[in-house]
């Protein structure tokens, strides 16, 4: 038996309390209690499907939070074994966490937030899907409990395949999630002091989400505030002229960052690949409809090469049943709102689309988009038909 094994049995066992105590405080029914104790088992599970030691960012964020804890940040800490430490060290390298060499890092960033949940034993890899399991089912509760988790969006919540394994490994990817729907819901529920904490959270773990949250929250009021319609009109031409405005202002720029990141991405997937240099022409049309096939279903039959792949491969088939199955009901209830939401989507879906190649990289990013998608069309739509409702007893 791993000599750690007893320290992530007393993680597995926290979440067990704090599931107890929603229980036994009825923010939770006997039947999510059971589902939610059986998920929070998937990290053991998981590290035996899939090593951690397979994935160099999760040793990384391991090393980090792991050094959080030194600082006594968090207190109880259980000194790591020697061997373990060196390895990690040499797997690592030097991180400059005091102040005078800090400089912004979204991992960093987020191996600090990581630090701070109440799992006690940070020992192996393992213990953050625990930390992030922990978040995870937070976040179930808190939504469940304000009545924002639609009845489809909750069931896909519990049971998507890569958000179970996604949430039970030692990535940042939960946090992405968790706090882009906590993001969302205090917009639309207009609690903008909560809004603006959950949004500069999520700008220090991933930025780039962060901005297009941004613009399209900015345009949702715009749209779906109470302004008279003179305004609203003049808003609504006023706001892609701008936009537009600033791109053709700044076209070189854009292509420049795009072309940069995408060389970084084919290289990262393999050294000998090379992207098409995008310039703004007819081929740039046809590398975003690629990217589109890219975000939404790769890899294709011919391009597997693994188990892993198949997998991949059939749950893209099942994101895009979602995204329909989605869009079909928020539609009935605000079908406004529910073009505007995915739009949203296929707004994410161009960026990563193009500058990403790698099977695992666009899965992994989809899925805090994809889960967001559904969590903010279905409470959205469903809020505004609930506003309806009081207003007929009012």
């Amino acid at each position: 038996m791993d000599e750690f094994f007893f320290y992530n049995l007393c993680n597995y066992l926290v979440i067990v309390i704090f599931l107890l105590f929603f229980l036994k405080f009825k923010k939770i029914n006997a039947l999510l209690f059971l589902i939610l104790l059986l998920l929070a088992i998937a990290p053991f599970v998981m590290e035996k499907v899939y090593p951690s030691s397979s994935m160099y960012d999760i040793i990384v964020y391991y090393y980090l939070v792991d050094y959080f804890r030194d600082l006594q940040l968090w207190g109880g800490v259980v000194d790591q074994a020697n061997v373990a430490r060196q390895n990690l060290n040499i797997i690592a390298g030097d991180v400059p966490i005091k102040l005078d060499d800090y400089s912004f890092d979204p991992q960093l960033n987020a191996a600090a937030i990581m630090a701070l949940v109440p799992i006690p034993f940070i020992v192996t890899a393992m213990s953050l899907g625990f930390t992030n399991k922990l978040i995870y089912i937070f976040t179930i509760v808190y939504l469940k409990n304000k009545k924002s988790l639609h009845d489809i969006c909750l069931v896909i919540f519990l049971f998507y395949p890569s958000l179970i394994y996604y949430t039970s490994v030692g990535l940042k990817d939960t946090l992405v999630l968790c706090f882009s729907c906590l993001t969302l819901f205090f917009f639309i529920n207009k609690r903008y002091f909560y809004f603006m904490i959950f949004f500069i959270l999520l700008v220090t773990v991933k930025w780039t989400n962060a901005l297009v949250f941004l613009f399209f929250v900015v345009y949702h009021k715009i749209l779906f505030a109470g302004y008279s319609k003179i305004i609203k009109k003049f808003l609504i031409i006023l706001m892609p002229l701008i936009a537009i405005i600033v791109i053709v202002l700044n076209i070189d720029l854009l292509l420049h960052a795009l072309n940069y990141i995408r060389v970084n991405q084919w290289y990262a997937d393999s050294p000998f690949l090379k992207p098409d240099t995008l310039e703004v022409n007819l081929n740039f049309i046809i590398e975003l409809l690629n990217g589109y096939v890219r975000f939404f279903l790769s890899p294709s039959f011919n391009q597997i090469s693994s188990p892993t792949q198949i997998f991949v491969l059939f749950e893209n088939y099942l994101s895009i049943f979602i995204i329909a199955i989605v869009f079909i009901k928020s539609f009935k209830l605000n079908p406004y709102k529910a073009f505007f939401w995915l739009g949203m989507l296929m707004a994410f879906a161009s960026f990563y689309g193009i500058t990403t190649i790698n099977f695992g990289t666009i899965n992994r990013w989809k899925l805090s988009i994809l889960l967001v998608y559904v969590f903010v069309s279905l409470h959205d739509c469903s809020f505004n038909e609930k506003q309806k409702k009081n207003s007929l007893y009012n």
